[in-house]
């Protein structure tokens, strides 16, 4: 019985990582032209797919890889391995 319950559930204590995604989905999907960049590492690429299903067609993705072998946040903070963002997109979450 539970199976048919969370099955139909937004969020369910099961889903343990996405579980803010529908939320987040619903900030993003108001923005008029938006753009989401994120890192494409081994948790971030499952949830952002997650989070894919629920943005809407007019949502640009801008996904970037990151050196598994260098911290994420030395790579951030060097501007060579920081996505070059386009003009065009109103809003742009990160």
């Amino acid at each position: 019985m539970s199976g048919a319950v969370s099955s139909e559930a937004e969020i369910w204590w099961t889903k343990e990582w996405g579980g803010e995604n529908p939320a987040i989905a619903r900030s993003i999907n108001l923005a008029a032209k938006p753009l989401v960049v994120s890192d494409i590492s081994e948790v971030s690429l499952g949830n952002v797919r997650s989070l894919g299903h629920l943005l809407e067609s007019k949502v640009r993705l801008q996904l970037f890889n990151l050196n598994p072998q260098v911290p994420s946040e030395m790579q951030l903070l060097d501007r060579s391995t920081i996505p070059r963002i386009p003009k065009d997109f109103s809003e742009v979450f990160v």
